[in-house]
């Protein structure tokens, strides 16, 4: 049986149990994938990377507090600072595919701090374009830029549909 190696805050999982975690569910034509973290602090780290991402490609951005308040007049530096002090649960960013607009939530889980959840459409099907996402320089990020491929109607859930 294998076991699960730590690692200063990091913790390692075998492959099969890494799968079992990350394994997409579906709820209608949006998929939630929850991703597991060793620390608060690397859930923190996650975030504001990805927040950054798609914060420049959003027409919208609805922060949910862990008051329950939304907000939708915060830049990327106040949303930044907020998920730095976990007054944040849950972001919405709402994206434009071509004539389509999608949404992606991600959401922290309160009854298991270091798990995101991860809500979008990821369709099957041909890739027929490229979103590109380019981290927003008021909050540093280890990803400066992604282009993540997409169907007609939402992001490609394989990449490996060949080249554009």
């Amino acid at each position: 049986m294998m076991g699960t190696t730590q690692t200063s805050d990091r913790r390692l999982e075998p492959a099969s149990a890494q799968r079992e975690i990350a394994r997409p569910h579906e709820s209608g034509s949006r998929v939630g994938v929850r991703l597991r973290f060793g620390s608060a602090a690397e859930v923190t780290h996650y975030l504001r990377a990805l927040t950054g991402l798609l914060l420049g490609a959003s027409t919208k951005v609805t922060a949910t507090l862990v008051t329950g308040a939304l907000r939708e007049d915060l830049t990327a530096e106040e949303i930044a600072e907020r998920l730095t002090r976990g007054a944040v649960h849950k972001l919405r960013f709402a994206l434009r595919l071509g004539e389509h607009a999608i949404a992606v939530e991600l959401a922290l889980q309160a009854s298991e701090p270091g798990v995101v959840e991860i809500r979008a459409p990821f369709m099957s099907g041909l890739v027929t374009s490229r979103l590109w996402l380019q981290s927003d320089a008021d909050v540093l990020a280890p990803i400066p830029l992604l282009a993540l491929p997409t169907t007609t109607e939402g992001c490609q859930r394989r990449s490996n549909s060949g080249p554009l």
